[in-house]
């Protein structure tokens, strides 16, 4: 008596709010008692669900339950663990019987706001429940979105200074979708059919954004569903929706047969969306069965799409922009794809193969997209945003994509050959003023220490690599700036480790790379005419940049690494004689005199500056080996006028206050000729233009000597 009492008061306040325009009303709040019936009815399919129960018992103890409450409404308020109420876990669970003792009770069907009954059919393919919601007046046409598989529960709170704007977000308050929509998702042909040719025809007219239900089997892979609606529907196979996307771009992304199917069936494979995407463009962004990527794309150049591989996006991006992203991609990132991790290398091997494929196909390596940037230079961006962790890199927006790939570098060196094979032009220049060198040797930087250790040999291979195809280091001027001011930063690095071991490994890569990039054209005495103050200036030459190094000194043993930077440098061909620039003279007082004093700007005069107020740096002698270096190489002229001017200064200069192991390590070198053996050296490495690792060997002397030139002992 009282349900049918709160039938007839909820009907009466319905109709108040359609002639006077009030609000509807509202649902009475649960109960305890409504609270207590629900869960002894969760309990009860709980049991069903197990076949821990018989039929006859459920439903007696069910009827008995239902006929104790007095407002079926406000019982289908109260939910379970995961959000639901009873009427909906009925449907998930596929218990049709349950669901018919529910509604014949009185339970409506349209009522909740998430995961409506016949979705929830819809999306297990539960065809009899389906059949049995829509007799009983479920809404085919009713949009809406839906939680489940998960539970419906809050995603995010947005808070608010005001509280009653304070708000929880949920799955289920986007992408609202209709029944039949979430029954294509499924596959389910079965449900579907019986929605497209029964009531639910009519919902095709209120899909959003003009997709129509072939598209929406294409974009979720559903093959069953795509061979049923291409046969009722074959007029929609080159219906473009409202983003321009065809059936055949949205089935492109899950292989081959998705593909042959729709091309058998008269799609046009040329087609491009709003954005100028083709289909080649969106196969490489959506990709949803790696291991099906060569053979797709061998499939769509070979069946027309091979005019269009240069085809360009409104970014300028080609297919060959859009496929090195699936370089080094974790197979684990593929949700939809069941296969093994061990399949990492096979599918590797296919992104290459691909690039191979339309390069073939003669799609140009060298296209410039928008932001002025070629697939070579796409690929080491795509290496960059992987392994960088300079800060602003990682944040909660980039770490999901970050965790997508893998580092290997054996594949990028792979990518890079193959682009090289085909004509990329090395020294290209992104819009930012920086080459695919700069690029590749920045990327370090950033590199975890650990990284650093485990890819190093690599690391140095793919430079080489670069370098080998065309990458020349001084290109022009701002290539070189770039280069050489990395270097010194990869130095500051180094020295700037705690670990023994980690200064190791980046010194030695250091090392490598130093000696690499000079032995390709790296100008190691760059000179300027820009005048600098005192030891301002230097920039560009890398000896300058070496012994600038030493005010990042902890310990004395840490200029071992120096030394080993710098003698890499003499034995490639820098000039420590030369002046990298002209300096001002500078102003000098004595005891009576204030005059100016003109100040040689050789490496060893800055090495000597950066030293001189150093007070523990001269314990263990590493301070005075690394001096010898230049002591041993340099014309007598050059090295002893800086000699005399560092002594000079280190009396004279108002801003500095040399230390007395300073002091004395100077007077010693000044006071000591060179013997006629070191002279002869130095002599020899001008008349072989102070290449001593190209040079040295070529000449007519034992092995020993051969090794005192180059070693500079």
């Amino acid at each position: 008596m009282w349900r049918a009492v709160n039938s007839r008061v909820a009907a009466v306040h319905q109709l108040v709010g359609l002639v006077f325009g009030t609000s509807g009303p509202q649902p009475r709040q649960p109960t305890d008692d409504d609270v207590e019936h629900a869960h002894a009815l969760f309990r009860l399919l709980r049991l069903r669900e197990k076949g821990e129960d018989d039929y006859q018992s459920a439903f007696t103890r069910a009827k008995v339950v239902l006929s104790s409450c007095d407002d079926l409404e406000a019982l289908l308020q109260v939910t379970g663990d995961a959000g639901y109420n009873v009427l909906q876990v009925a449907v998930m669970n596929g218990d049709l019987d349950f669901v018919e003792l529910l509604v014949n009770e009185g339970c409506t069907v349209n009522r909740v706001k998430c995961s409506l009954p016949l979705h929830l059919a819809c999306r297990l393919g539960n065809l009899h429940m389906v059949e049995y919601l829509l007799a009983n007046g479920a809404n085919a046409n009713a949009e809406i979105g839906m939680c489940f598989p998960m539970a419906h529960m809050p995603t995010r709170h947005v808070p608010s200074r005001f509280h009653f704007l304070e708000t929880d977000i949920y799955v289920c308050d986007s992408d609202h979708q209709l029944p039949v929509m979430y029954a294509i998702q499924g596959d389910h042909v079965d449900v579907v059919r019986c929605l497209m040719e029964g009531d639910g025809y009519a919902a095709i007219d209120m899909w959003p954004y003009r997709r129509l239900p072939l598209h929406h089997a294409c974009k979720y892979g559903a093959f069953g569903c795509m061979r049923y609606l291409i046969g009722l529907l074959p007029e929609d196979v080159n219906e473009p929706d409202e983003e321009g996307m065809t059936p055949l771009l949205y089935a492109v992304q899950w292989g081959k047969r998705y593909v042959e199917l729709l091309v058998n069936s008269g799609a046009n494979i040329s087609a491009v969306n709003r954005k100028h995407q083709n289909a080649l463009h969106l196969l490489y962004m959506h990709l949803q069965e790696p291991m099906q990527l060569y053979e797709t794309t061998k499939f769509l150049l070979a069946t027309g799409l091979e005019q269009d591989v240069e085809c360009v996006d409104i970014n300028g991006n080609t297919a060959l922009h859009v496929v090195v992203t699936q370089l080094n991609r974790k197979l684990t990132s593929f949700p939809n794809a069941e296969i093994p991790d061990s399949s990492q290398e096979l599918f590797d091997g296919q992104v290459i193969d691909t690039m191979e494929l339309l390069l073939q196909y003669n799609c140009d390596p060298n296209v410039v997209n928008a932001s002025e940037i070629t697939s070579l230079h796409k690929v080491i961006l795509m290496f960059h945003s992987v392994i960088s962790n300079e800060q602003g890199a990682v944040t909660l927006e980039t770490l999901p994509v970050r965790e997508m790939y893998q580092v290997d570098l054996d594949v990028l060196h792979c990518a890079l050959e193959v682009l090289f094979r085909h004509g990329v032009f090395p020294d290209a220049i992104t819009g930012a003023g920086r080459t695919a060198l700069v690029m590749l040797l920045q990327s370090v930087l950033n590199m975890d220490n650990s990284l650093i250790a485990r890819c190093v040999d690599n690391f140095v291979r793919c430079l080489t690599l670069l370098c080998d195809s065309g990458c020349h280091p001084s290109c022009n001027i701002t290539t070189h700036m770039a280069i050489v001011t990395l270097l010194s930063q990869c130095g500051q690095k180094c020295l700037s480790q705690r670990s023994d071991e980690a200064k190791l490994v980046m010194s030695e890569f250091l090392k490598r790379t130093l000696a690499m990039l000079l032995r390709h054209g790296l100008n190691s005495n760059h000179c300027t005419a820009m005048r600098k103050r005192n030891i301002d200036g230097g920039s560009g030459n890398v000896l300058i940049e070496m012994v600038k190094l030493a005010q990042f000194v902890r310990v004395p043993a840490d200029l071992l690494f120096i030394h080993d930077w710098v003698l890499t440098s003499l034995q490639w061909g820098a000039n420590p004689d030369i002046e990298p620039y002209p300096s001002d003279s500078i102003i000098c007082q004595s005891q009576s005199n204030i005059f100016l004093k003109p100040k040689a700007t050789q490496p060893v005069t800055q090495y000597m500056y950066e030293i001189q107020d150093f007070r523990q740096i001269f314990d263990g002698g590493y301070c005075e080996k690394l001096l010898l270096l230049f002591y041993n190489s340099m014309d007598h002229n050059a090295l002893f006028n800086c000699l005399s001017t560092a002594k000079y200064m280190a009396r004279f200069d108002p801003d500095r206050s040399p230390s007395s192991n300073f002091i004395r390590m100077i007077n010693n070198l000044s006071s000591q000729p060179r013997s006629l053996k070191q002279m002869t050296r130095v002599t020899i490495y001008k008349a072989i233009n102070r290449e001593l690792n190209v040079r040295v060997g070529e000449l007519p002397l034992p092995k020993a000597l051969q090794r005192y030139l180059v070693d500079v002992e």
